[in-house]
């Protein structure tokens, strides 16, 4: 006679969790707008030094602003791509910047995985859905936990229970 699973306690998963969600240090961006804007100033100074053609001071301009904005552009990306998910008993909260959207876990139809997208569908008539971007690197693995612990979460709100 085979054994039967008997369904155990419902899963409980910890009061409060915290996901911080941020994209690495963009090292390969900053490296080249270091060397950018080094070689637009080496070539700004040959210029004066040497008296080079005026198009050789502006070839040495526009590196140097190339330098400047890419460092920029890196900056405010780096900056946009962090999120915070913030799990507790009643909702699920995504703090991006100054902007905040909570769900409740009984308003959560469904969640989809989507490349580095976790997508937090809510139920029709509702909220528009929630997307959480993987923004990869070391937040990757914070990523998929973030994602367990939805899961878990939704579980619970559910009153599902481990078979075993």
């Amino acid at each position: 006679m085979d054994k039967v699973a008997l369904v155990s306690d419902a899963i409980t998963p910890p009061s409060r969790q915290r996901f911080a969600l941020k994209a690495d240090i963009p090292v390969r961006a900053y490296l080249i707008a270091a060397i950018s804007s080094s070689l637009g100033a080496l070539v700004v100074i040959l210029w004066a030094w040497v008296g080079l053609p005026r198009g050789v001071l502006v070839a040495g301009a526009v590196l140097m602003i190339f330098g400047a904005a890419l460092v920029l552009v890196a900056f405010v990306i780096s900056k946009q791509l962090r999120s915070v998910l913030t799990l507790d008993a009643s909702a699920c909260v995504l703090t991006r910047g100054k902007t905040s959207r909570t769900l409740q876990w009984s308003e959560i139809a469904e969640v989809r995985l989507a490349g580095p997208r976790m997508i937090i569908m809510p139920k029709p008539g509702g909220h528009r859905p929630m997307q959480v971007v993987n923004p990869g690197g070391s937040s990757a693995t914070t990523f998929l936990a973030a994602a367990e612990a939805i899961r878990m979460r939704l579980d619970a709100d559910r009153g599902y229970r481990n078979v075993g």
